[in-house]
């Protein structure tokens, strides 16, 4: 557990919230983990929000070589006059087959599920007036895999496909993109 100066601040103070979690092996097999976080997480003259948010993660080996991992995310926020902001709810799978020790290949398929007030591509920070109530159901299937060419140095090429449901302002607007990407993640 812990205490944070708001959400996605750095080193600016813009709240006040808990952090902490949990995680507790239920077999050789299956480890079952929860965070959560709860209070004011933004403060800064233009918006006030403040809520909870909470992820519980189920990491089940199947075999030696295949991991399957579900994580469920709900957060529901508020302004001051208690007014919704934010309410949304997740489920993230994934399926990973080891090969070897060099190498991994994943696959991850994730449901989104959002509602709230946000601003619109051509939004003011600050004018309600212009601001948007949205609802949609987002989804993503990624599939990647790991590369260690190295003990500290993680390579991972992946292609993903995103489509949504966009309900906004009563139009059915879906949307959809394939992006490819890459990383790598040097460990120290």
């Amino acid at each position: 557990g812990g205490y944070v100066f708001g959400w996605d601040s750095g080193f600016e103070d813009n709240g006040d919230a808990f952090l902490g979690g949990l995680s507790v092996g239920l077999s050789d097999d299956l480890t079952v983990t929860y965070a959560t976080v709860g209070g004011r997480f933004a403060d800064d003259r233009i918006t006030t929000e403040q809520g909870y948010m909470h992820s519980i993660v189920a990491d089940l080996a199947l075999t030696d070589n295949l991991q399957y991992i579900f994580q469920s995310d709900l957060l529901d926020t508020e302004n001051n006059a208690g007014a919704l902001v934010r309410e949304t709810f997740g489920i993230n799978q994934y399926l990973i087959y080891t090969v070897s020790d060099c190498v991994a290949f994943g696959g991850r398929f994730e449901w989104y599920n959002q509602e709230g007030v946000f601003l619109n591509d051509n939004g003011t920070p600050g004018n309600e007036a212009d601001d948007f109530a949205q609802e949609s159901d987002i989804y993503a299937l990624t599939l990647g895999m790991n590369y260690k060419p190295h003990a500290n140095v993680i390579v991972r090429p992946e292609i993903r496909w995103d489509w949504d449901d966009d309900l906004l302002a009563g139009l059915d607007e879906g949307d959809d993109q394939t992006t490819f990407g890459i990383d790598t993640i040097f460990m120290f």
